[in-house]
């Protein structure tokens, strides 16, 4: 920053949903924030129902992802080339979030502790030497305030796997500190069909946590399940995006730029 510009106590390379809601929070305590964004302001009124233009020309991507030609190859010593899949990379305010399908499911507590339970489960020899499997340095409980943080801020709609012992999200989770914000989006005959198939598998269907308003929440409209989700925007702000979540409450304090 040049000499005479106002004092910034924290500076934040991106505005994705970590670096979001670390503003939100930053500016709500009191500190000056400046953020850094690789990419334009995008709007609902921008966003489209068009495959073409969201999935394979990306135009989310065009400001600069889509420049640097990521490559691509299938195994060692293989000349890399064009990348065949989609860059898959928002540059805008707001980040990744702006494109990506909602899914919001927490890290199950096995997760941090993978190559005990793994050495416990099947013997250390199960494990290759020269494997890069490790347990955190933190476990689930440590995380879940920030998980449970997280879901108020940005919306997550879903159901607890242990609600007064009645069974009806994942029965999997760790405990939460608090319940979702929002309920779970409605079932489709689709979403019925393929739990039906699950339960019959002797598996445990469960509805997933969604960053994606089921009903009016924090001043953004409910969902309408028009089912474009991933690879754009929300038309009418109705996903838990961090441009009109986090974002707009931190600059609302006046100390985020």
């Amino acid at each position: 920053m040049s000499v005479g510009e106002p004092h910034a106590d924290v500076v934040l390379v991106g505005l994705g949903a970590s670096c979001a809601i670390a503003a939100e929070v930053l500016t709500a305590a009191g500190l000056e924030v400046v953020a850094f964004e690789a990419g334009p302001r995008l709007d609902a009124a921008m966003m489209t129902s068009d495959e073409l233009r969201n999935d394979v020309r990306e135009w989310m991507s065009q400001p600069k992802a889509a420049h640097e030609l990521p490559t691509w190859r299938a195994r060692i010593g293989e000349r890399a080339g064009p990348s065949p899949w989609p860059v898959r990379m928002v540059n805008a305010v707001g980040g990744t979030t702006l494109h990506y399908p909602g899914l919001s499911a927490r890290l199950d507590p096995w997760v941090f502790d993978a190559r005990t339970r793994t050495a416990e489960r099947y013997g250390t020899d199960a494990i290759p030497l020269d494997a890069t499997l490790v347990d955190w340095p933190l476990d689930y409980a440590e995380l879940e305030p920030f998980y449970a943080r997280a879901e108020q801020a940005i919306g997550v709609a879903g159901a607890a796997g242990h609600p007064e012992g009645d069974l009806v999200g994942s029965p999997f989770e760790g405990p939460r500190s608090l319940p979702l914000p929002l309920p779970p989006l409605r079932r489709s005959g689709w979403t019925e069909l393929m739990a039906g198939a699950a339960r019959q598998l002797g598996w445990h269907p469960f509805p997933a946590p969604a960053a994606i308003n089921s009903e009016p929440h924090h001043g953004n409209p409910g969902c309408t399940y028009c089912g474009f989700c991933t690879a754009t925007g929300c038309y009418r702000n109705a996903k838990g995006t961090a441009d009109v979540t986090s974002i707009p409450r931190a600059e609302a304090t006046g100390r985020l730029r």
